[in-house]
């Protein structure tokens, strides 16, 4: 009996065993992953911070979940038991959208078979609220097409799918009431075709920004560029390499990749950065975006973020970036892009600093001023002595001798040269003109 019992008991444990790596998968808070492949700093920051953002700001709650088996059911019956199993949606009402991708594992990275958005809660106006054209926005990242690359190129599709899901529905919500998102788009565009901000401007790929950051930045980058239209962009990834040989390359893939750029002429402003080991690149492309960031203009704008990029401070040197991108758009638009010479040249911080300091001695200069006539108007009745002996005070005066030689002195002259750049803009083949560094 015990003998049956063991064995019992081992074959169990075998089995168990064996069948483990089909249970793994990874929760990210509202973001669940069977697949355990996709990027975790993303899904982490996606699922933990900006969902959960999402669902407080709008009492409604969004849910990505990956799965990777549909167990016989069709993807909307599967993504409806999941719903209801698992009581999804916003407390009290039930509200929520719930994306559902089904992928598997090929021998390059992620195989795409099918996806679908499904919409449920207890309240009948929300519920008759769809939003029919989501999926149709989201087919330029949800198709086998787009997850025909390796594990990191599979990576990016998933990153710009659930961005642009997540950006989609908060506009929607916010201002939608016909069924249609509220975002300036053409659902469906292909890759390489006119998209005007169909994609988010920000991808945090890297997890730099806390919720409310991303959602600040993004605000502010699609008012500028729909303002100028002329795309405005941020990217960060945890190492170019796993995308490139040269972080330039990383760069254009990434805006080629993700269709980046607005109107027919995609024309856009983008700064990259790459964690692994601090390089930055910043680039443009289009006729407007290549005549807005001038070669000159680059290295004048990239001493307003590097600064703060060497502190850490993620946010404040992306917002100065699209401040920045805004002075040099309108200082574009007006027919005088900032390079060299050119009457629009922006301050640099330490010109900044300098300029506050010369005002704030002109300042004190004139109170310093008028001070002194103050006190010279009061001495009007002083009178010259005439003899010199009525300015020895008393005691008498010690003099000591001193004696100075002059030897000599030295001058040193250096010629400044007079050569200047001629200024504008080097596009490479591709129509993408750039710089970057460390920082």
């Amino acid at each position: 009996m015990k003998k049956k019992l063991m064995t019992t008991l081992m074959a169990l444990v075998l089995s168990l065993s064996l069948s483990m790596p089909a249970f793994a998968y990874t929760e990210y808070g509202l973001l669940y992953d069977a697949t355990d492949l996709l990027n975790a700093d993303f899904a982490s920051t996606m699922g933990e911070n900006t969902m959960n953002a999402f669902t407080e700001r709008n009492a409604v709650e969004i849910r990505v979940d990956v799965v990777d088996d549909l167990e016989g059911e069709t993807i909307e019956d599967y993504a409806r038991i999941f719903y209801d199993q698992y009581e999804y949606g916003y407390p009290g009402t039930g509200n929520g959208y719930l994306l559902m991708l089904y992928l598997t594992e090929d021998d390059a990275g992620l195989a795409y078979h099918d996806s679908c958005v499904i919409c449920g809660g207890n309240d009948q106006e929300f519920l008759s609220g769809s939003l029919p054209s989501l999926e149709t926005a989201l087919d330029q990242w949800l198709n086998e097409a787009a997850w025909s690359g390796d594990l990191n190129q599979d990576n990016v599709s998933f990153q710009a799918a659930i961005q642009l899901y997540v950006a989609l529905t908060d506009e929607y919500l916010s201002g939608g009431t016909g069924g249609e998102p509220v975002i300036e788009t053409e659902p469906g565009a292909p890759i390489g075709e006119e998209s005007d901000l169909s994609t988010p401007c920000v991808q945090d790929t890297a997890g730099l920004l806390t919720a409310q950051e991303w959602e600040e930045l993004e605000q502010k980058a699609r008012e500028i560029s729909q303002q100028y239209q002329c795309g405005v962009y941020i990217t960060t990834v945890d190492d170019y390499q796993d995308y490139a040989g040269t972080i330039r390359d990383c760069a254009k893939g990434i805006y080629q990749q993700l269709a980046l750029g607005y109107g027919s002429g995609k024309d856009g402003i983008m700064l990259t950065l790459s964690m692994a080991d601090r390089d930055y690149w910043l680039l443009a492309y289009g006729d407007f975006g290549n005549t807005a960031l001038t070669d000159y203009g680059r290295d004048a704008m990239s001493e307003e973020f590097l600064d703060n990029f060497a502190e850490n401070d993620w946010y404040g040197g992306f917002s100065d970036y699209l401040e920045e991108c805004a002075v040099y758009l309108q200082a574009a638009q007006d027919g005088n892009p900032v390079d060299v010479g050119s009457d629009s040249k922006p301050l640099t911080m330490g010109q900044k600093v300098l300029v506050s300091y010369g005002i704030a001695l002109a300042v004190g200069l004139v109170l310093a001023f008028i001070v002194c006539m103050v006190f010279k108007a009061k001495m009007k009745t002083a009178v010259e002595a005439a003899e010199a002996e009525e300015y020895v005070p008393a005691g008498g005066v010690d003099i000591y001798v001193r004696q100075d030689h002059f030897l000599h002195t030295t001058t040193s002259r250096r010629k400044i040269s007079t050569d200047s750049d001629s200024g504008g803009t080097t596009v490479d083949s591709d129509g993408f003109s750039g710089s970057g560094g460390k920082f």
